[in-house]
């Protein structure tokens, strides 16, 4: 099983902080001997308490800390036999205790080494401290999330750690595949502020497609429904693409028929009013009524639960997802287990204990995973993998992406009769003309899905059939994302797969997984936000409603997830040979991102109020305005001797002079006043000049970026993050980035997205080498198509820009996006000399 697919992988890893713990806690559950030194520990990196540090510390083996002249000699003996070194040290940490990670590598050639920092390991912000709301500042998160009329708010969970170790896995895996295929090992740089911006995705693009630069909105109604009042809670009642009748079957309320609300874009114009009958009907209902009834009638309703509950969940028990955890004094609490652990390994013993070092110089134990010896390098990490995709929205199209970003050749197929549902959302240009290609002009596409052939084709048409089988035949990896219901219905999935090639890997990352009473249950990223208790600690102080999160979370989460899980499996196919099915559950993942909230909660035996942006013990911590329209800059202190700083900076020395502020406690208990002095201070100065001035002095802070500033920011410029690429039907546009960068095979968005059906002949002539006459013949059946006929062509291309300045849903449009691609796509290319790779066509030709 998956589970042991690193035994004989030597992992040394020297952190502090919670994502590395992560990424270290991975490997460990997968089989690998992972040592752990902890250099440098302050209260502020102890992951908060002892129960969320006993969580990532179980499986391993721990070292003391540095020699008394600062050094790290305990672990030199153990460099030479690491396949991979896991480490969070700052830049000037690194500098004065180990070699550089060039000369590391030099000496250890095929040494893979993550280096998880904040911001990278150069650029002008790489020394910045930046607790989470920081980083969430600066990658444009904290600007879209919360209401319109309020200033911004910070996720309702600290998941952001968790987030960045699990992109550190997937580094990781992909380097060790390369490694143990070449024998060359490389550095891996993962940093907090790219993890953000490939998990928002389509926000920072949204300006550079199209020029807007979006506000928040009001977060108690998404796309795909409002979030409303029930008898013991909140519940999130999904109208996206329900008919009324269903709704009316659910809500019982015959108002819910009345012709305005016929369709989409009455409800749109009504929307208000929409809501407020939702609201009233749902009002004498439960939580779980409202959530089984909608999934009986095939709408993905959830019910807000907070961490505790979700912890209880009958769905996690049924799937064993939640351990006991034993702390020290031999108390237990309930803790999840790393997702991709296979169910049948979930038990009592999955949180082994970890184990203390003493005395006598450190070694590894057992035998070492040979490596691969040198041959000629490759240009991608994962140069020859084949993937067929069988997708649709984004957890399963961002695992596919990633894949591609890193030389994997991925075919999708879609169905012109069930389309993937995102070619829905964020229509680009804001217009159509008389373009019919109108579902290859989605945002929400083609973000996620550049790199990859398209082939149209119909799964319940016997020669589609015949034609995917043969796809499974040619394939390494299968992704799927579709219900556990719709692959058996066409008398397809594992089973079938299997049979037809026994060495296949099958990720199927569904909203549930394929057991348990919730299996059959619809869910959009959203659905799983409200369970896994996100949306629960997701709000203002002074208001008790909840508040969902745009965009959601756990889409893109369970797509790092479901990459960690592929390479995981291939490296156990190269031992054993054989492919495996890998039953993903998207829900485990959205409760794994709030690790440090579901295990505070199971310590203390209740949820933490929910504290908007302030910590719940550190203090002070806020959103403060600045000059200038909605702008604003997060501060969060984590040490009193930031807090004096911060005084000083402030010109406040009688608040650094008073006795009852010298401790978190205290601080705590006079927030309010505190924020007003450093309301004062802020609110004449701009934002990016209040976080260099704070910064400068030592005081943790972020300017709260949005889309346009992440384009001129110089932090991410100097990651050379985003990345000009050009789309057949968009032409030249800017995507988003790939999720870590690798010094030898650093990955690259090499073509845009394709239009649908695009590749057909391609993938029929190229991939699967059909001669010419069948290929011809095959087009001019019913089972292949260039365009899709299931979602209904929208009657407007949506609000003018006028109408969305006027109702504040954008803070601003102008047209220097229009010049921006051709500016990134000219530092892509000197970045692709710098790094030894071959310049890219850029006007669409060659595709």
């Amino acid at each position: 099983m998956i589970n042991s697919a690193y035994a004989g992988t030597r992992v040394l890893e020297i952190a502090a902080g919670l994502a590395a713990g992560v990424a270290g806690r991975f490997f460990a559950d997968l089989g690998a001997e992972v040592i752990r030194l902890e250099p440098f520990s302050e209260p502020a990196q102890d992951f908060g308490d002892a129960t969320v540090q006993t969580w990532a510390r179980a499986g391993k083996t721990l070292l003391d800390g540095p020699a008394p002249d600062g050094t790290l000699r305990s672990v030199a003996p153990l460099l030479p036999g690491a396949d991979l070194l896991i480490s969070d040290l700052s830049p000037q940490q690194w500098a004065e205790t180990l070699p550089t990670p060039e000369a590391l590598i030099e000496d250890n050639p095929g040494l893979v080494l993550v280096d998880v920092t904040k911001f990278g390991r150069s650029g002008p912000y790489a020394a910045y401290a930046a607790p989470s709301l920081v980083s969430l500042a600066l990658s444009g998160y904290l600007f879209i999330s919360g209401l319109n009329d309020r200033e911004p708010l910070r996720i309702g969970v600290d998941l952001v750690d968790v987030v960045t170790g699990v992109n550190a896995v997937g580094g990781a895996m992909a380097a060790l595949h390369h490694a143990r295929t070449t024998g060359q090992g490389q550095q891996v740089e993962v940093s907090t502020l790219r993890t953000l911006l490939c998990t928002l995705m389509s926000f920072p693009t949204s300006y550079g497609f199209q020029g807007t630069v979006r506000r928040r909105s009001s977060t108690r109604t998404v796309s795909v429904g409002p979030l409303v009042p029930a008898q013991d809670g909140h519940a999130l009642v999904s109208t996206f693409r329900t008919d009324p009748e269903m709704l009316f079957v659910l809500l019982e309320d015959e108002r819910l028929l009345e012709e305005r609300f016929a369709d989409p874009i009455g409800r749109a114009r009504n929307q208000q009013e929409f809501i407020d009958v939702i609201s009233e009907a749902a009002a004498t209902r439960t939580m779980r009524d409202l959530f089984e009834t909608g999934q009986s009638l095939r709408m993905p309703n959830a019910m807000v639960q907070s961490p505790l509950h979700s912890s209880a969940d009958p769905q996690h028990a049924a799937r064993r997802f939640f351990q006991p955890l034993r702390l020290d004094g031999g108390s237990e609490v309930p803790a999840p287990v790393v997702p991709l652990v296979p169910e049948a390994a979930r038990d009592s013993d999955a949180h082994r204990p970890c184990v203390t070092h003493t005395g006598t110089t450190p070694a590894w134990s057992g035998d070492p995973t040979p490596r691969g010896s040198v041959t000629r390098p490759s240009r991608d990490a994962l140069e020859g993998l084949k993937v067929l995709e069988l997708t649709f929205a984004w957890a399963g199209p961002f695992a596919g992406r990633i894949l591609a970003d890193h030389g994997a050749e991925v075919v999708k197929v879609e169905s012109r009769r069930h389309p993937d549902t995102a070619r829905g959302f964020d229509l680009v240009d804001l217009s159509f003309g008389d373009n019919d290609r109108w579902m290859d002009r989605s945002m929400g596409y083609v973000i996620a899905n550049p790199g990859k052939y398209h082939l149209g084709m119909e799964l319940n048409d016997p020669v589609g059939k015949e034609v995917l089988l043969d796809l499974v035949r040619w394939a390494d990896v299968v992704i799927e994302n579709l219900t556990p219901r719709v692959l058996p219905n066409l008398g397809l999935g594992w089973d079938v797969f299997h049979e037809v090639n026994p060495s296949l890997i099958m990720l199927s990352a569904t909203g549930f997984g394929h057991d348990g009473p919730y299996r059959d249950y619809g869910a959009w990223g959203w659905t799983l936000e409200c369970l896994s208790g996100i949306t629960h600690g997701t709000g203002y102080r002074d208001d008790s409603s909840p508040l969902l999160l745009i965009p959601t979370i756990p889409d893109s989460f369970s797509g790092t997830m479901g990459v960690a899980a592929v390479l995981a499996a291939l490296e156990e196919r190269r031992e054993t040979g054989l492919g495996q099915w890998i039953d993903l559950s998207q829900y485990e993942c959205a409760t794994f991102a709030g690790l440090t909230d579901v295990v505070r909660a199971g310590r203390a035996g209740a949820d933490r109020p929910r504290t908007g942006n302030r910590h719940v013990w550190q203090a002070p911590q806020g959103v403060y305005g600045c000059d200038g329209q909605d702008a604003w800059v997060a501060v969060a202190i984590e040490t009193d001797e930031e807090w004096f700083r911060l005084c000083e900076v402030l010109g406040r020395s009688d608040l650094g002079d008073d006795e009852s502020l010298r401790s978190h406690g205290g601080r705590h208990a006079d927030h309010d006043r505190i924020d007003e002095a450093i309301s004062d201070w802020t609110r004449t100065r701009s934002k990016h000049d209040a976080m260099k001035i704070l910064q400068q002095h030592g005081v943790p802070a972020g300017a709260v970026q949005h889309a346009k500033d992440l384009y001129h920011d110089p932090q991410v410029e100097a990651l050379d993050y985003f990345r000009a690429a050009w789309g057949t039907e968009i032409g030249l546009r800017i995507w988003p980035g790939t999720f870590y960068a690798m010094s030898r095979t650093p990955g690259d968005v090499r073509r845009g997205a394709s239009t649908f059906g695009e590749d057909n002949e391609r993938v029929l002539r190229d991939v699967l080498g059909y001669d010419p006459a069948r290929v011809k013949n095959l087009l001019m059946t019913d089972a292949f198509s260039d365009i899709q006929d299931g979602l209904q062509k929208p009657s407007s291309p949506g609000l003018s820009v006028e109408t969305m300045l006027e109702q504040g849903l954008i803070l601003s449009w102008d047209e220097d996006y229009r010049a921006l691609p051709e500016k990134v796509a000219a530092r892509n290319q000197q970045w692709r000399r710098a790094n030894g790779l071959p310049e890219m066509r850029i006007d669409g030709r060659g595709r």
